[in-house]
């Protein structure tokens, strides 16, 4: 892979491309079964906000985060 050819990038393993590689062929053939599926929206909308959050308050505490986040 180019990654490793020109940097430190670890090679990705032959097994790891593949999937990723049948997994888009699969979502791009089956767009529409792939889009009425789907039923984690929220699940990626908290996360994406917890990330955020994490990434705005590196100093804070790990109690504090989980309060900010509502996990606790």
């Amino acid at each position: 892979m180019i990654g490793s050819k020109y940097c430190d990038f670890p090679r990705v393993e032959r097994w790891h491309h593949e999937l990723v590689v049948s997994l888009f062929a699969n979502m791009n053939n089956n767009l529409e079964t792939f889009r009425e599926d789907y039923q984690d929206t929220d699940s990626i909308c908290k996360g994406v906000e917890e990330w955020h959050l994490s990434a705005q308050q590196p100093q804070a505490a790990p109690a504090a985060k989980k309060m900010l986040l509502g996990l606790s």
